[in-house]
């Protein structure tokens, strides 16, 4: 990840965001034109994404801390010697503002690698880069937390797993041209992505 970082740091310092995506979840363009114009003036400093609590009863809290058994998760007292871990996001999809690149990089230079690269770039490194961290709230969210076969639904997220939906390109195409037969009360509306700083705080 740093890697990538510094080469848009070099050859595309003036972005507006970086949108993070693993290889298996589809993007809703439609919906990252929505939050770049929503968020490129305000979300300075800031990365945005979902916490591992969405779907969860309210006790259910994001930050798990290191797994100290012996298993290909074990981090070891002398890799991370606290009980928990700074706010992060899961990783499946994450948007960095483009006024973060430069903090993380620096941030990154000086801090000692997590093998888990959500907890180590949304969560260690952003903390002491000072970026602010925000969770996806309310009923839309950066990235699906549940099934959903119905077009409609599409709209309320940015990005999903490609087993959480059976959904085409094809069919989300469709739905913003008009050419479904499905009413979702004007699928080209305006949607709103609202954030919270508080991980821990359902939904």
């Amino acid at each position: 990840m740093a890697g990538l970082l510094n080469w848009m740091n070099i050859n595309c310092p003036k972005i507006s965001f970086l949108l993070k995506v693993d290889d298996d979840v589809y993007v809703n363009v439609h919906n990252v034109a929505q939050m770049v114009e929503s968020y490129h003036q305000t979300g300075k400093f800031s990365m945005f994404g979902r916490s591992q609590n969405c779907g969860f009863p309210p006790d259910h809290l994001n930050n798990f801390g290191p797994a100290r058994d012996p298993n290909r998760y074990q981090i070891t007292l002398e890799a991370w010697p606290w009980h928990t871990y700074p706010d992060y996001i899961i990783v499946p999809v994450y948007m960095i503002h483009g006024s973060s690149i430069l903090p993380l990089l620096a941030a990154m230079q000086t801090t000692p690698v997590n093998p888990f690269e959500d907890v180590y770039v949304t969560g260690i490194c952003s903390e002491k880069a000072g970026i602010k961290v925000l969770f996806s709230s309310g009923t839309t969210s950066l990235y699906a937390h549940s099934p959903f076969d119905d077009e409609c639904e599409a709209r309320k997220y940015l990005a999903w797993d490609d087993w959480l939906s059976p959904l085409s390109h094809e069919q989300i195409g469709n739905l913003y041209s008009g050419a479904t037969n499905k009413s979702c009360n004007n699928p080209n509306a305006s949607i709103k992505f609202n954030f919270r700083s508080n991980y821990s705080t359902y939904p």
